[in-house]
């Protein structure tokens, strides 16, 4: 927490590449030969040789193809949580548990994919904005209070899963057999 760490450089978000992207690619690689550099782009940026690794917002649930992609894929933005009809979210609150159950799935896509290093939830905090209000995009609010979401996202995140839905009786001793799977 108190104790920031670079663990790789970003160019940009959302940025259309020219020259000067390129001139800092290569300075950075000069000052810091050891950790990857990427720019995120919305379909991602495969093709551009300075780069480490891809980043990419908002892939398809089939995962865009990069599930074997030649080269390390971080999906910088994904899943945002549900903000169209604030509404309905209080109509129905049904529709943030189907959030969480789609969450879950692309998840598992993510976890199997060799070539995919993980994702990141757009956003994970609401924030006021001085010209359009509060943005409610977050699994926190504003003032930090865990939303419905943020108990999905913790769920499908834990380390520990529980491989099974039902929990088969070892003969008649009454122990129960789970499989745990342990994803540290």
């Amino acid at each position: 927490r108190h104790h920031p760490s670079v663990i790789f450089w970003s160019l940009g978000n959302e940025s259309e590449w020219s020259q000067p992207f390129s001139e800092l690619a290569r300075y950075i690689r000069r000052q810091d030969p050891n950790r990857p550099i990427f720019e995120c782009q919305p379909f991602g940026n495969a093709e551009w040789p300075l780069l480490n690794l891809d980043a990419v917002h908002y892939p398809l649930l089939d995962l865009g193809g990069y599930t074997e992609w030649y080269r390390p894929v971080l999906f910088t933005e994904y899943h945002h949580v549900n903000t169209e009809s604030m509404a309905e979210n209080i109509r129905d609150p049904g529709v943030r548990d189907y959030w969480g159950g789609a969450f879950q799935i692309m998840w598992e896509k993510m976890y199997a994919a060799p070539s995919i290093l993980g994702g990141c939830v757009f956003a994970g905090v609401d924030y006021q904005d001085p010209q359009y209000g509060e943005l409610p995009w977050g699994v926190v609010d504003h003032e930090r209070r865990p939303k419905p979401e943020y108990w999905h996202l913790k769920k499908v995140y834990s380390p520990v899963q529980i491989r099974q839905e039902t929990a088969p009786f070892i003969g008649d001793t009454g122990l129960v057999e789970v499989l745990v799977e342990n994803r540290h």
